[in-house]
């Protein structure tokens, strides 16, 4: 029995010598600065117990809505416990208490306040984009919760600030973008800076900094060229005065280095910034022509950079390919690949005088100089003959994959042919041919409209701005196998009347490549070797291009030996001593 006692006994003192933690009534807060603090308290537990703190703001009574923080694992016995509090904002005051959990339970300590320091200000430095004649210094201020004013101090030396412009104002607790505006400044100058920051609680500064304002010399900006034609083009840019009375011209030449030609451009002023151009005229076809703005004032000149661009050729057929017995070109040169590719009879059943591209994957591809890239007006005229098919399949394709960096044709799987531009595609609808049969097929493109031509029938058009990439020139090779013959390709666009001739006759009259305003006679042609030019004015030149529209003689004679020109077709330009210009056919045998 008296075990039984004793045990008891034993049992009811071990729980009541059990306690919650208890806490000091005096809480304490030290180290306090603008954004820190520490906050302590004497705690007695007599068994392993865990601290934290809850800390808020407003009112003593959100301490009990906050969350509890911290968790520092003590033993048993008495001893402070402190706990450091970091990003507190300036200028505020905050409510806390202790938590303090053990074997038996959970208690409180009283509540504490305290208040965080007002701070200064504090200011950094981001940038200063200037003009001949003002700035704009910008710079991040935080008014660590003070109303703040900020000024920009600034000097023709780093000792002398003298003057200064009014900035931001602010009395957040985060920083905001602020900026102060100087005006008046010299063109040509090194000015020396300061920012400067205030509120109750005191002055901050940036270090001192430096900018150096532009020269009064003009502005020359946006420059770019437009309206390229065979034999001119237009430069484009824009001047700013800078309150002085402004010339401009552009220089223009064959080389980088050697821009002697030259054109006068526009004048501007009234410290306006300007948009106007200057033509070039009287350049020759294909070739590329280096050029330079310049404009002047009383303060000086300023050029832009060197730029470029490239004349158009003349109006002719880039590449032809008869595909007959020959993968070539019909200059017998860029010929479309082998593999795969196999000669079957043509539209006229003459035998070997077309191509399939034997492959559903692989195209036939041919490096083909010339091919109009950009937003160049172009043609592209072929035969093809598809089987049935049931998935959409490719035709012929050249570019590079951005949005209308692409120039090709496809079809879906119901027949409707599709201009294949990248990424934009247009589908021209109800334009399905029959599979099995011969189709001459059109594709034009000139100031943004494509337009399809099927059997010498305009199909449709589009409106779509191309630039078309330079690569490879693709036929076939896309989920089905198709016959190709007599691609021909154009840097113009043909018209309708030509490309009816392409599709009954499959050449086009010499008249078509000629921008015709002056009657010339050429023969003989085909010529071997003497071409004779009957013209009713002098000969101020006369240029001929081959089919790639290289340049490959030149004179201002009546007549030209030809000999050494290989056999083929030519473009011959000539232009009379009242500049009107003829363009002819020859072939050379």
């Amino acid at each position: 029995m008296k075990s039984r006692l004793l045990v008891f006994f034993l049992f009811s003192f071990s729980f009541l010598s059990a306690q919650v933690a208890t806490f000091n009534s005096v809480l304490n807060s030290y180290n306090i600065a603008a954004t820190s603090a520490t906050i302590s308290n004497i705690i007695t537990s007599s068994s392993n117990v865990t601290v934290y703190y809850q800390l808020a703001t407003g009112s003593a009574s959100n301490v009990a809505l906050s969350p509890t923080y911290g968790g520092s694992l003590n033993s048993t016995g008495t001893w402070t416990v402190p706990f450091n509090l970091s990003g507190l904002t300036p200028n505020t005051t905050y409510y806390f208490r202790f938590r303090a959990d053990n074997a038996s339970g959970t208690s409180y300590s009283t509540t504490g306040s305290f208040t965080t320091l007002s701070a200064v200000p504090t200011v950094t430095f981001t940038n200063s984009p200037s003009t001949y004649n003002s700035t704009s210094v910008a710079y991040s201020l935080n008014a660590n919760g003070l109303a703040t004013t900020s000024l920009v101090r600034y000097g023709l030396a780093s000792g002398n600030l003298s003057n200064q412009a009014t900035g931001s104002s602010s009395s957040g607790t985060s920083a905001i973008a602020a900026f102060a505006n100087l005006s008046g400044l010299l063109p040509s100058t090194t000015y020396y800076f300061q920012i400067e920051a205030t509120n109750s609680a005191g002055t901050s500064s940036s270090p001192i900094l430096s900018f150096t304002t532009d020269t009064q010399a003009p502005g020359i900006y946006s420059v770019s060229t437009s309206s390229i034609t065979t034999n001119s083009a237009t430069i484009n840019y824009s001047v700013w005065d800078k309150e002085l009375t402004t010339t401009s011209l552009v220089r223009y030449g064959l080389s980088s280095g050697s821009l002697t030609n030259q054109v006068a451009g526009f004048s501007v002023s009234g410290n306006a910034t300007i948009s106007g151009n200057a033509s070039l005229t009287g350049l020759n076809p294909a070739t590329t022509y280096y050029y330079q703005v310049e404009a002047t004032n009383a303060a000086g000149i300023s050029t832009s950079n060197v730029a470029s661009f490239t004349t158009l050729a003349l109006p002719s057929q880039i590449a032809n390919y008869p595909f007959n017995n020959s993968l070539n070109n019909s200059g017998g040169n860029n010929p479309f690949s082998a593999p795969n590719t196999t000669f079957v009879t043509d539209r006229a059943s003459q035998m070997t005088s077309a191509i399939r591209i034997g492959s559903t994957t692989v195209p036939s591809t041919a490096t083909i100089p010339n091919l109009p890239i950009g937003n160049t007006e172009r043609t592209i005229s072929f035969w093809h003959k598809k089987p049935t098919h049931t998935t959409a399949i490719g035709l012929f394709a050249y570019g590079t994959g951005g949005s209308l960096q692409t120039f090709g044709v496809y079809l879906l799987a119901n027949g409707n042919y599709v201009f294949q531009g990248s990424v934009t595609d247009y589908t021209f609808t109800s334009s399905a041919t029959a599979a099995n049969a011969w189709i001459h097929t059109v594709v034009t493109y000139k100031n943004g409209v494509v337009k399809l031509y099927n059997n010498g029938v305009l199909v449709g058009s589009t409106n779509l701005n191309l630039n078309t990439g330079s690569s490879t020139f693709r036929l076939g090779g896309n989920q089905a196998i198709v016959e190709f013959d007599d691609l021909q390709i154009y840097n113009y666009e043909l018209n309708v009347s030509q490309v009816g001739e392409l599709y009954n006759n499959n050449v086009l009259a010499s008249s078509d490549f000629s921008q015709n305003n002056l009657e010339v006679k050429l023969y003989p042609n085909p010529v071997r070797d003497i071409l004779n030019i009957e013209i009713e004015n002098d000969i101020q030149s006369i240029e001929i291009y081959n089919i790639q529209g290289q340049k490959v003689l030149s004179s201002n004679q009546k007549q030209i030996n030809v000999s050494d020109l290989a056999t083929g077709m030519y473009m011959v330009r000539i232009q009379d001593i009242d500049n009107k210009i003829a363009t002819k056919k020859i072939v050379i045998k």
